[in-house]
């Protein structure tokens, strides 16, 4: 793992200490922020980057965000990083785990491998908007491949922001701050030849939130991943998603209501039976496996933790 950074210029609206380039237009009222690395030589054995963090000198509610990559590119994830945290890296890959209390950032985008050709813009509701500013700072982080093609060769990466400027209170309280929650964690090692192998996480709410918006994420052996919700500690459980998770690890939109005392229930189905080995949770996209959801919300406050999510042994509504 290596760090490197942008270069930015004097008359770009973030500031930092690191160095590279930044390219600005304005579209219809907003401005188009366009973040260009310059060639990067993947050293053997490296596999994360992290650019920023970077202060703004202004409040910007971000509408759209997209990723721009190689092929070699595995992840990309966009962070609203705290101030007591800005200089603290995490050199493992679990440093990409958004809403981790007392982690000091969370995530506002990421971007698989596995999206769909086209499927790299991500846009929000309207009314709506990831704020940043305001005690919080940008931050990327890029995962990629490790592998003969990738290792030793130069690489590019990019974003592209569509953001517009906060410059009152009044503005603030119109526009709806958006989060991203991650359901997720460590799970038990699958076993092999199992055509349907399921994960179970459970997820206590804590406050009162609006879903907009829901993106999957696994490896090769995931099939389909299902949500629920389960309201006011009643027996009976209404089915929010069910998507299949090959090919659409991309933000799609949902329409559903969380409510404080609710409780989500994730379960990731996998196929594992062309392995003769136990496949474990990690990162390895050919032998390990992942059970993530992100959910967008409304609204998001500093500070305020959505929930907390943890393995279950079942699906089961207790």
């Amino acid at each position: 793992m290596y760090s490197k950074s942008f270069n930015i210029k004097s008359s770009s609206p973030l500031r930092s200490k690191n160095t590279g380039l930044i390219k600005q237009s304005v579209l219809n009222e907003s401005t188009y922020l366009i973040l260009e690395t310059s060639p990067i030589n993947l050293r053997p054995g490296a596999h994360i980057l992290y650019f920023g963090p970077w202060e703004l000198e202004e409040t910007w509610s971000i509408h759209a965000l997209e990723a721009v990559v190689t092929s070699c590119v595995h992840h990309l994830f966009v962070e609203r990083q705290h101030p007591e945290s800005v200089g603290s890296f995490d050199a493992s890959w679990k440093a990409s785990a958004a809403a981790i209390p007392g982690s000091g950032k969370d995530l506002i985008f990421a971007w698989s491998k596995d999206s769909q050709p086209g499927n790299q813009l991500f846009r929000t509701p309207n009314g709506t908007g990831f704020t940043l500013g305001d005690q919080r700072y940008l931050r990327v982080e890029v995962h990629f491949q490790i592998n003969r093609v990738c290792s030793d060769s130069m690489q590019q990466v990019g974003l592209h922001l569509l953001y517009s400027s906060i410059q009152d209170t009044n503005s603030k309280s119109v526009m709806k701050n958006l989060g991203i929650a991650e359901v997720a964690g460590f799970f038990p090692a699958l076993p092999p030849r199992v055509k349907d192998a399921t994960v179970c996480f459970r997820c206590q709410v804590e406050h009162d939130i609006e879903v907009v918006g829901f993106r999957n994420h696994g490896h090769s052996i995931a099939t389909r991943y299902e949500t629920f919700v389960v309201r006011n500690s009643s027996k009976l459980k209404q089915q929010v998603v069910n998507s299949p998770v090959q090919h659409r690890q991309f933000f799609q939109e949902a329409s559903f209501s969380l409510s404080t005392s609710d409780v989500i229930l994730l379960k990731c189905h996998y196929d594992t039976t062309k392995r003769r080995f136990s496949t474990v949770t990690g990162p390895e996209p050919k032998r390990q496996e992942m059970c993530n959801q992100y959910l967008v919300f409304y609204p998001d406050a500093v500070g305020q933790n959505w929930g907390t999510c943890s393995y279950s042994k079942t699906c089961k509504v207790k």
